[in-house]
């Protein structure tokens, strides 16, 4: 006896199965901490100052990623106490006191998403099992998907004594990677977050090679 699903119902019920598999994710920073820095001095502090999200609205993207300003932050501040660099690190959106403080950073978020980039054939291939009912719903879910994950921020770093920008950089990384629906958003965290820590351990390898005294303005 052949199964039939009436009224779409086996797109519904696929879906409900699928969710169980994939369930729901946030974005969780997962440095690996194997980058090695040259040690700095006359560095008594840093302030990292609020950031801005420069992204367009399409491509804060998954949803996980919407609150980037705080995870940029929180990432960069992660990296510069593992790395010992500073005597304090600390969040500061106001006046910033050089007597605490010998730099200030600020952050432009211009990328930070994951998406999908499938080929034209298994795209083709996908939609065509998932007009078979369940089986064909639930196999097309094991396809791996091509995915790509990006990161891009501008790092500005202020004299607190200065208060002048002092250095102006771009960062960027990608991860490319492939994954089916049924490893859930785990494999697009990972790699996400391996395209932060890149962006964040090359800013934070350029700041040990800018000495205090020998910052020259922009």
């Amino acid at each position: 006896m052949k199964f039939q699903c009436p009224n779409g119902s086996c797109f519904i019920l696929a879906g409900a199965l699928l969710s169980l598999f994939q369930g729901c994710s946030t974005f969780k920073y997962a440095p690996s901490h194997d980058h090695l820095y040259a040690p700095i001095a006359n560095h008594t502090g840093l302030a990292i100052q609020a950031g801005e999200d420069a992204r367009p609205s399409e491509e804060k993207r998954p949803p996980w990623t919407g609150n980037a300003r705080a995870i940029v932050a929180h990432a960069l501040a992660d990296e510069v106490k593992h790395a010992k660099l500073f005597d304090r690190v600390k969040f500061r959106d106001s006046t910033i006191k050089a007597r605490k403080f010998s730099e200030a950073v600020r952050f432009r978020v211009i990328k930070f998403e994951c998406y999908s980039q499938p080929g034209f054939l298994e795209s083709t291939g996908r939609k065509l099992l998932e007009l078979q009912g369940i089986r064909g719903a639930l196999i097309a879910e094991s396809i791996p998907v091509k995915y790509i994950a990006a990161a891009e921020i501008e790092f500005t770093v202020v004299d607190a004594s200065t208060q002048e920008a002092v250095f102006d950089q771009t960062y960027t990384a990608t991860r490319s990677f492939s994954a089916n629906g049924y490893q859930g958003a785990a494999p697009k965290v990972q790699n996400t977050s391996a395209a932060l820590e890149s962006v964040i351990n090359q800013f934070v390898g350029d700041l040990t090679r800018l000495p205090l005294n020998q910052y020259k303005p922009l």
